[in-house]
């Protein structure tokens, strides 16, 4: 049980050894700003029925 852990940590020391030979990565940073997010985007469009029907009154005089 011993060995087991000493492997784990040998292998876990070999796998870090490439990230902590590199140099660290250079992040630029930008203040945070508050504005509205909606907005409004005009797209051009027409619009087609996918289907057609009659519409039937089911009440004589109902519908004028």
């Amino acid at each position: 049980m011993f060995t087991n852990k000493r492997v784990c940590l040998l292998f876990q020391l070999v796998c870090c050894l490439p990230a902590l030979s590199q140099n660290p990565a250079h992040v630029e940073m930008v203040k945070v700003q508050s504005r509205s997010s909606a907005r409004t985007v005009p797209l051009t469009a027409e619009l087609a029925p996918f289907l057609q029907t009659d519409i039937e009154a089911r009440s004589p005089g109902y519908v004028e």
